[in-house]
């Protein structure tokens, strides 16, 4: 029996968010090295464009019940950068409207949506 080729619903997922999304940036902090810019070794953080589409969603408990915590998800389709609970993201701005001191939204969690060995998407729930 032979496998199922994901590459399809992979390539429409992209699609799809490419078209209904809206531009992100993912900043990934600093990794090799000091972080004190007079200290010799490391670099700053590096910045990463994408796309995604926002939605939020509200929490209950294990009884069904909402608990008043409302999280921000973000889907952003596998093939680009892999975002890490590390990063910080800002949802609707372009690359070039981000400096250091933009504040940005840490990353909770990450879920991929991956059935067999193909990524299709990421969701990224935001911690507010």
């Amino acid at each position: 029996m032979t496998g199922y080729n994901y590459n399809r619903p992979a390539a429409t997922a992209l699609k799809l968010i490419t078209r209904f999304g809206a531009p992100c940036v993912l900043r990934r902090p600093q990794s090799d090295g000091p972080s004190d810019p007079w200290s010799s070794g490391g670099t700053g953080p590096t910045y990463h464009a994408f796309t995604a589409t926002q939605d939020t969603r509200k929490v209950k408990d294990a009884n069904g019940t909402f608990i008043g915590v409302t999280e921000t998800v973000l889907m952003l389709a596998a093939g680009g950068v892999i975002p890490r609970k590390s990063d910080y993201v800002l949802f609707n701005a372009q690359l070039a409207d981000v400096d250091d001191d933009t504040p940005m939204l840490q990353i909770d969690r990450v879920d991929t949506e991956q059935p067999g060995d193909t990524p299709l998407y990421y969701e990224v729930i935001l911690r507010d």
